[in-house]
């Protein structure tokens, strides 16, 4: 009796489970009914004539899943007869329909075996059916449930906005493989782009050919909701290779405004960090050709990663619609290469860095004085607790930092939110990351600028100390700040602080410096001389300083102009100190 009754079940078991199991691709029209999903959490899934036969998809035949109540992560799974294989095709893609907003989150998540994979996109129409993907290269082929997730982090109310219809669900490879230069002329179609987190691309017809690119052909992407990195990628065939061309330059049109952030990232198969470069637009509604310099990056790199407008979440309108095109690797650096001092003022010098563990850094103006060029660091929500910014592009700088047995210091002026956190700095060898030593300093200012002395004799972590560094004949050409180390994004929150001016030895600079409005020097950098301007009161005194404290300039003006003459100084970075009647304002100053 027992044996028979357990026959039963193994035959129960069995044919429920070879009912619930599809194989892709699925386009509902015969084989999967409603019994193949398994809902869970207030999500329904069932197989329906095609309410929305229109657009892209007249199919008889679709899936619905509607959402009411239950939790933010309810849904329905389709159990495969075979584990997902991402070896050749990485992408999977669905045909969606839904009433639901622009930039709704639509999770894709593997389950079956080991821990799970998901992957996020996000609805760019409203209303209409179109193509969705999620990319899931290098996951393992350890899956074989798909689980869907639309409108993941809300709970359904049943309505229109939480129904979804979907249909043709099968795997695609990830774009069409391409080399540069890109011109999109030839080789390149929408398909070849893998898009993510709200940006999509496509190839159109120039829509603005004018001014210095009148082809016929270019890229466009539009970011519309998602995240604030959303954006599309490229698969080239082969790697980059950044010997002798070191700079990847694009064309770039848009209406956003000047300044708008254009970041360039770099992702490798072989399993290499990332590596990313911001570009900074310069006009509005006209073409300009960006530059970013990858130079001394290695040659595993295949993945070129787009984002617009980083730092902020599209909106789909003209100012979050981005056009591009001759996308090409060119000579040389860009103007001379970074090296110290770091004052970000010097318009010669591609000012890149490097950001690594979830840091996002740019180049804006100083919030507290728009005379001035400073660096923006943003520890973000994934950021590990070890997240930084490498000053320049990981190559190193031009000529070895000088340490030597007794000058062993570097200054960094910073601003952070908070005071009493730590904020490291780390200088190694870039052709040998055995050589390093580190060292940390607390702030003291919540909200305002300070000069931190970092001293290369109190370690706190590397392979050894400096002094043995330089004993054993090491070198150091390279630099990295970290803001508040030891605590991750999660854990600290979202912050923003700000450095500038990196320099070996003690900075000359006020750390509490006031802002006299209407006081201005230009230009600067200068060749020959600076002119001191002041719009509301009288110069009473100008004093400047090299970057060893001693005094090469005064002068006692007594009226609104004045000249600081610089033919004889060599070229570098120097300190001014302008007195009025209204107080002192130590600015810096930068000789070409």
């Amino acid at each position: 009796m027992k044996k028979i009754q357990l026959l039963i079940t193994l035959l129960f078991i069995t044919s429920i489970g070879y009912s619930q199991s599809v194989s892709l691709p699925i386009d509902f029209e015969s084989g999967i009914t409603t019994a193949n999903f398994i809902d869970f959490d207030g999500g329904t899934g069932t197989v329906i004539a095609n309410p929305q036969s229109n657009g892209i998809n007249t199919s008889a035949t679709v899936a619905q899943i509607v959402r009411n109540g239950g939790e933010p992560w309810s849904g329905s799974k389709l159990i495969s007869v075979s584990n997902f294989d991402f070896s050749v095709n990485q992408v999977i893609s669905i045909k969606v329909y839904t009433a639901a907003p622009v930039g709704t989150m639509m999770k894709l998540k593997l389950e079956g075996g080991g821990a799970a994979a998901e992957r996020n996109t996000y609805t760019t129409v409203t209303n209409t059916w179109e193509t969705l993907s999620w990319d899931f290269t290098g996951v393992p082929a350890n899956f074989n449930e798909l689980v869907l997730m639309f409108d993941f982090g809300n709970v359904g109310d049943g309505s229109v906005i939480s129904t979804f219809l979907i249909d043709d669900i099968e795997q695609t490879p990830t774009g069409t493989q391409i080399n540069m230069p890109i011109d999109f002329e030839s080789g390149i179609t929408t398909s070849s782009f893998v898009n993510f987190d709200g940006g999509t691309a496509s190839v159109i017809a120039n829509p603005q050919s004018n001014g210095t690119n009148t082809s016929a052909t270019v890229g466009q992407i539009i970011r519309n909701g998602g995240e604030i990195w959303g954006g599309s990628k490229i698969l080239l065939q082969n790697d980059l290779d950044f010997t002798s061309n070191s700079i990847i330059s694009m064309q770039v049109y848009t209406a956003a405004p000047a300044g708008t952030v254009v970041k360039m990232k770099l992702e490798a198969t072989a399993g290499l960090p990332p590596v990313e470069l911001d570009a900074v637009t310069t006009t509005s509604n006209a073409w300009e050709t960006l530059t970013w310099d990858f130079i001394g990056t290695p040659t595993e790199y295949n993945d070129l990663v787009l984002m617009f407008d980083f730092g902020n979440v599209g909106d789909g309108s003209v100012i979050s619609t981005f056009l591009f095109d001759d996308i090409k690797k060119v000579g040389g650096a860009v103007g001379a290469q970074i090296d110290l001092p770091v004052t970000f003022e010097d318009t010669s010098v591609n000012y890149n860095m490097t950001d690594f563990g979830g840091n996002a850094s740019m180049l804006v103006v100083d919030p507290t004085n728009t005379n001035n060029m400073v660096m923006e660091v943003t520890k973000t929500a994934t950021a590990e607790l070890w997240a930084g910014t490498t000053i320049g592009t990981g190559a190193g700088f031009a000529t070895n930092i000088p340490f030597t047995a007794s000058n062993t210091k570097m200054t960094v002026r910073v601003w952070s939110p908070d005071a009493n956190i730590p904020i490291r700095l780390k200088v190694e060898n870039s052709n040998d990351n055995t050589q390093t030593c580190e060292t940390e300093v607390m702030t003291t200012v919540a909200g305002g600028w300070e000069s931190l002395e970092f001293d290369f004799t109190n370690e706190v972590s590397g392979t050894a100390a400096l002094s043995f560094g330089l004993n054993a004949g090491w070198s150091y050409n390279m630099a990295s700040i970290f803001f508040n180390f030891g605590a991750t994004g999660q854990g600290a929150g979202v912050k923003t602080y700000y450095f500038d001016d990196v320099i070996f030895g003690t900075s000359t600079s006020v750390s509490n410096n006031i802002i006299i409005e209407g006081l201005n020097i230009f230009p600067n950098p200068a060749t020959n001389h600076w002119l001191v301007a002041s719009e509301n009161t009288d110069i009473i005194a100008i004093e400047v300083f090299d970057l060893q404290g001693k005094q090469i300039f005064y002068a006692e003006p007594n009226s609104r102009n004045a000249t600081i003459d610089a033919t004889a100084l060599a070229s570098g970075v120097y300190f001014s100190k302008i007195s009025t009647k209204e107080g002192s304002q130590s600015m810096k100053l930068v000789k070409k």
